[in-house]
């Protein structure tokens, strides 16, 4: 008669139990890498802003930059950031929007960084939508007007150079030309109504002022930079001549027309 052996073991039974178990584990590894895969969020790490993707696995992210409207920025200390997970793509493009927006406006106001000034404010215009169209052509607008102010100093370093040519051919009593004085005054006036406007002489202030001040929905545009008002009927002064101005001397030719070059 054969032996029984009670509570023998089943082979296909463990296999079957270890089948299942891995498929579980599998399945509930993928399920949740899904998940994550799709979460987005914004990250501040120091001077760093940058979007983030979770990696596909159950844990772990990774930058996120389909497109160069997405690479990570490099802001000021306290330029507000909403940082944290974010609802979808467009609530992401949205607070990256904010951060280089501002930033950009910091760097407007920098005399030194119009170019990365600029970098940010075409990242910015990429990362625009319709819900903020209004700041985009805000921003644009600045980073013309500043381009503006800009061209106004540069053409003040020439004006400022021409008066220093002009003082130099009175001072030489030049014979050819004899409308220095003329020249030197209309240089003189250039520059001052430049200053009532104001644009600086050269080397003064190493920044544009350009402050970062919303303006609120409906609101009349603001203007950063306003010329100085002058009185009612205020006439512009007159520019001033050195004290020690030689006397320019009469040629001999009196036919010879005023302003015009002796042959």
């Amino acid at each position: 008669m054969a032996e029984v052996e009670v509570g023998e073991a089943r082979p296909w039974l463990i296999y079957v139990v270890v089948a299942l178990t891995v498929v579980a584990v599998v399945g509930g590894y993928i399920a949740l890498a899904a998940v994550h895969s799709e979460g987005l969020r914004v990250v501040r790490d120091g001077a760093t802003v940058r979007v983030e993707r979770g990696l596909y696995a159950p844990f772990g992210w990774d930058t996120y930059r389909p497109t160069e409207a997405f690479k990570p920025v490099t802001i000021d200390a306290d330029v507000p950031v909403r940082a944290g997970d974010c609802a979808d793509l467009a609530d992401c493009e949205s607070r990256l929007f904010d951060v280089v927006a501002a930033q950009a406006r910091r760097l407007l106001a920098r005399r030194e960084n119009m170019r990365e000034a600029g970098e940010l404010i075409a990242q910015a215009v990429k990362l625009s939508g319709a819900q903020n169209r209004e700041l985009m052509l805000e921003l644009q607008g600045d980073e013309q007007y500043v381009k503006g102010l800009s061209k106004l100093e540069a053409v003040s370093d020439l004006l400022t150079e021409a008066q220093d040519h002009f003082y130099r051919a009175r001072a030489m009593d030049a014979r050819s030309f004899r409308d220095a004085e003329q020249r030197l005054k209309m240089v003189s006036a250039m520059l001052q109504e430049l200053e009532r406007a104001g644009v600086g002489r050269p080397g003064v202030g190493d920044g544009l002022p350009v402050p970062y001040r919303p303006t609120p929905r409906g609101a009349a545009p603001r203007v950063d930079i306003a010329p100085p008002e002058r009185g009612a009927g205020a006439a512009p002064a007159e520019p001033q001549a050195p004290p020690s101005t030689p006397v320019p001397r009469q040629d001999a030719d009196a036919g010879a027309p005023d302003g015009g070059m002796e042959l």
